[in-house]
């Protein structure tokens, strides 16, 4: 494989099903493997595109602020750098950042700069304390969004991670 190539599965429910739970904008870096979800969203909500993942979790903890909840949107390479912002800004704020995450280096995507992160992202989330779930044939998008949700009612910051097709 050469990398993932993006189609659409779940990715569309997903960015439906968001908004209709409350989401009204989204930040985030651009990736390949949520090229449908990012389509979709942009019909749905706007989209900010941002050159760094940590300021994607600062301006979604400021929409928080500002009395709207915010998706924010990144590859899972982008981890290492918005870790301080969900940590030193959302978490000790009592801020919860809802984070949709393409999982490169998993499901098949085998290049080598890909799977050095996608092999490890999840332990990453785990030691950071946020909470994650995948897609899977197990899962829903709806149910997703819905535990998306339920974590921010509970200000804590989560992730629903999106492997490569």
């Amino acid at each position: 494989m050469t990398g993932p190539a993006a189609r659409p599965g779940p990715q569309p429910d997903l960015a439906d099903a968001l908004a209709e739970i409350g989401f009204r904008r989204a930040y985030g870096v651009p990736d390949s493997v949520l090229a449908p979800f990012l389509h979709r969203l942009e019909t749905r909500m706007p989209v900010h595109h941002l050159p760094r993942e940590d300021l994607a979790v600062a301006a979604a903890a400021g929409a928080h602020l500002g009395g709207e909840d915010a998706i924010v949107f990144m590859k899972n390479a982008g981890l290492g750098n918005s870790l301080d912002a969900f940590l030193s800004l959302a978490r000790a704020s009592g801020i919860p950042v809802s984070t949709v995450m393409g999982m490169s280096g998993t499901a098949g995507d085998t290049l080598p700069h890909h799977t050095a992160v996608g092999e490890r992202a999840t332990a990453l989330l785990d030691a950071s304390g946020l909470g994650h779930r995948s897609i899977t044939s197990d899962t829903t998008p709806r149910g997703l969004a819905q535990w998306l949700h339920r974590t921010r009612t509970s200000a804590e910051s989560a992730v629903i991670l999106v492997p490569p097709p």
